[in-house]
């Protein structure tokens, strides 16, 4: 009795010690997968802020709103808080030397961006170009009425 007794305890032991190394083998295989959908997600999101850093930068905001028609101040002014006062910030830039662009450092990252208004099979290949002010033509006056809210005020209608 207590061979067999001691047999079938080997047989438990030696089942229970199978089983722990399956779970843990299945662990390790989930643990795995999920440290890959993990380099698949930091490399979308590096992917996201680097688009979004090239929609952020100088030459794109440049770029967009030279073709929405808006000229860089040529006189800028700042206010004093302490006095009160009005003065002239340094360096002004004179919109007439650039065309009304000024977008003096060129970016190649920002040429396949699409200007505001357009469609991405319509946009100019030399929209990165500073030396090539944007067409005034493309944009098209908008007649749509005013939107109302829900407590009837009129919006405005904006670029």
């Amino acid at each position: 009795m207590y061979a067999v007794v001691t047999v079938a305890s080997l047989f438990v032991i030696f089942a229970a010690q199978l089983l722990l190394s399956i779970v843990v083998s299945d662990g390790a295989y989930q643990i795995s997968s999920l440290q890959d959908k993990q380099k698949e997600l930091l490399r979308t999101q590096d992917f996201l802020n680097e688009s979004l850093q090239k929609l952020d930068s100088t030459q794109n905001l440049t770029n967009q709103a030279a073709h929405l028609g808006m000229v860089p101040n040529g006189s800028p002014l700042a206010l004093d808080l302490a006095t009160g006062g009005v003065f002239a910030l340094p360096g002004s830039s004179d919109p007439t030397d650039c065309g009304g662009a000024c977008n003096l450092v060129t970016n190649a990252l920002v040429t396949g961006i699409p200007l505001v208004g357009t469609t991405p099979a319509a946009s100019t290949p030399a929209q990165g170009n500073a030396a090539t002010p944007p067409a005034a033509a493309t944009v098209a006056p908008q007649t749509e009425q005013a939107p109302v809210v829900s407590d009837g005020l009129p919006a405005p209608m904006t670029h």
